[in-house]
């Protein structure tokens, strides 16, 4: 009797043992985001043709929360302090304030930002379009609050139109390339960044 109770004791903490160890393991394993590599890699093609930047990974600017006005020194900021909430996804015919996108970009949602004015105006044509991609993602497209950085394909400088953005992401593209090229750049990014492992809160709503 007493060999059989010290049996189903041992046997209780063992179960125990196990089922705590199955759960830290849950809790910390480490996020995995998949996609689509046969897209990307078109859209890097396509993304080249159409004058783009690479989609290539800006300096880190950390992560700290910060109530107030916050100056970027990067145009779209892929990284930062920001506002302890988060911007919700949407379309917006807007400017939204950057210092609640950048907490959306921790969270892994994409930007979609361009010029809506300006001798880098984006066109009518490819900003429907790009919205009627990012309805109903966890994508935020928005006009630019301020002008969009230059980016560089080696020697060259890309007037950016605009930027796909996530967090330490980014691609900026110019007001020149066509709808279809748009499409296929924006599904793309959509598809490799959101929730991506690049981004330190992935899988967070927003």
């Amino acid at each position: 009797m007493r060999r059989e109770r010290t049996f189903r004791r041992v046997g209780i903490w063992a179960v125990g043992g196990v089922v705590v160890v199955v759960a830290f393991t849950l809790l910390n394993r480490t996020h995995h985001h998949h996609y689509n590599h046969a897209l990307a890699l078109r859209a890097a093609r396509v993304a080249a043709v159409a004058g783009c930047t690479r989609i290539w990974e800006p300096p880190d600017q950390g992560r700290a929360h910060q109530d107030g006005a916050i100056t970027y020194s990067q145009q779209p900021p892929t990284s930062g302090p920001h506002n302890p909430i988060p911007l919700n996804a949407g379309v917006y015919s807007s400017p939204q304030a950057e210092n609640h996108l950048v907490h959306s970009l921790e969270h892994g949602a994409v930007e979609i930002t361009y010029q809506a004015s300006g001798t880098s105006k984006l066109p009518a044509a490819v900003v429907g379009e790009l919205q009627t991609i990012a309805q109903g993602k966890k994508v935020i497209m928005t006009p630019a609050p301020q002008t969009l950085d230059n980016g560089h394909v080696g020697s060259q400088t890309v007037s950016t139109s605009v930027a796909f953005a996530a967090w330490d992401r980014l691609r900026q593209c110019p007001s020149t390339m066509t709808v279809a090229q748009a499409s296929l750049i924006a599904r793309s990014f959509i598809d490799q960044f959101t929730d991506a492992d690049s981004a330190p809160e992935a899988g967070r709503g927003i």
